[in-house]
């Protein structure tokens, strides 16, 4: 077990954001910048992924949306980490008021199905996006971190808030990319599967279930063989742990 003093090094060596959603949503609002919500099975195999590893550095806000990243480095420490998952600032971020969704955001959704649920759902809340609010991500190839066709459409309808939601591992190295090579401040959001645990499209998470650190367990009920070897795998994150304890 570590020792906890203010040297202690912080997980993973990045720096976790340590403040409420409110707080953040007004961070980006002021002055943009790259917001992950790193899972625990995606830090548990970040020396395996560089680009990964280095979009999570590059980022402005880095949320503690792991459970057993927070349980980990408390039983490693002594230090409880402040968790803010990214499914509780996603909720929050769309309720904010005086965003206008539909003149000022661009949604990076990985098919059209997810994006007509997610049309629906913002329609249903009275925040209707048109056409033009809407991106269709491609089929990224392992390894790739960059879009042109993306980037020039930011570059023509300039927004503020740009939400890429196609899945971890993928979507933060692409934010870091377009962070770097967009101009001027903007807010990219990568909640990973925050959207679609909104609108119901992979498992309706309780908040009662988020806050008690559960939403892995129904995930893997609902998809037992797709998110069991995906959770098993997340042991790693430990061993990863311990690394940076040490």
């Amino acid at each position: 077990m570590c020792e906890s003093s203010s040297e202690l090094p912080r997980p993973f060596g990045l720096s976790f954001f340590r403040g409420n959603a409110a707080m953040a949503v007004d961070r980006l609002r002021q002055r943009g910048g790259l917001l992950v919500a790193p899972s625990g099975p995606g830090l548990a195999e970040v020396d395996r992924f560089p680009l990964y590893a280095e979009a999570l550095r590059d980022a402005d806000l880095v949320l503690i949306d792991s459970g057993a990243l927070v349980l980990g480095w408390a039983l490693m420490t002594g230090e409880w980490l402040p968790r803010l998952s990214g499914y509780a600032f996603f909720d929050h971020l769309i309720a904010s008021k005086g965003i206008d969704w539909a003149g000022d955001s661009l949604w990076v959704l990985p098919s059209v199905a997810e994006a007509n649920r997610w049309r629906a759902y913002m329609q249903a809340h009275g925040q209707p996006l048109p056409d033009e609010a809407i991106y269709i991500a491609p089929m990224y190839e392992d390894g790739e971190a960059w879009d042109p066709i993306l980037l020039e459409r930011l570059r023509q309808r300039p927004v503020h808030w740009v939400l890429i939601q196609v899945g971890g591992g993928v979507q933060e190295p692409l934010g870091a990319w377009l962070k770097s090579n967009l101009e001027g401040p903007h807010a990219i959001v990568c909640t990973g599967a925050a959207m679609a645990f909104v609108t119901g499209s992979q498992v309706r998470i309780p908040w009662w279930a988020d806050r008690m650190f559960l939403g892995w367990l129904l995930r893997i009920f609902s998809h037992p063989r797709i998110y069991g070897r995906r959770y098993i795998r997340a042991f790693r994150l430990f061993a990863q742990m311990l690394r940076t304890c040490v």
